[in-house]
């Protein structure tokens, strides 16, 4: 009997021990770093990107940056603006498309969120759009995104449709070393 109650009190004891611990120690939280609970600066950093419409596209741009967290996560949002590039899928038919976007995304937790206004033109035609996007991503810095494209244009380009598929990269490296 004594010595179930001497192995109870040791057990209790310890965890009253660990108690005394807050939940950033535990989680080895730096609340000096750069973002916690408060915004960090927007940075501009490189942006890389690689999509499906009806073809290929590639864009590289420049985004703001700028990302918080606290015990509970991470988010994040980006502005930017990029150039884009689409190659012709029949070159006897087609034309290669370019275009210019600018657009912001957030980025809370796993989620991501984003709209993006282009201009795309293909030296004949041209083309206004807006693109509502969804998905998942981290921290900002990476994410994969559906998009809906609404064109004012009725869609000219044979290889560019309605639903978009693409994988962003925003380049902060301070960041990535912080997560």
């Amino acid at each position: 009997m004594l010595k179930n109650l001497l192995s109870l009190s040791i057990v209790l004891m310890s965890t009253l021990c660990f108690a005394q611990q807050t939940p950033r120690e535990l989680l080895h939280i730096d609340t000096a770093r750069e973002g916690y609970k408060k915004w960090t600066k927007p940075k501009p950093v490189l942006r890389l990107g690689i999509g499906v419409e009806k073809s290929f596209y590639t864009e590289v741009g420049v985004a703001w940056h700028s990302y918080y967290y606290n015990d509970l996560g991470i988010a994040a949002h980006v502005k930017y603006l990029a150039i884009e590039y689409a190659p012709a899928i029949l070159p006897v038919k087609d034309k290669n498309i370019f275009g210019i976007k600018a657009g912001y995304e957030v980025n809370p937790l796993a989620f991501a969120l984003g709209i993006e206004a282009k201009y795309q033109t293909d030296g004949s035609a041209n083309d206004f759009v807006i693109t509502p996007k969804i998905g998942l991503g981290g921290a900002g810095l990476v994410q994969l995104y559906y998009g809906y494209n609404i064109s004012f244009g009725g869609l000219p380009f044979q290889s560019i449709g309605h639903n978009k598929f693409s994988l962003v990269v925003n380049l902060n490296l301070k960041a990535f070393k912080k997560m």
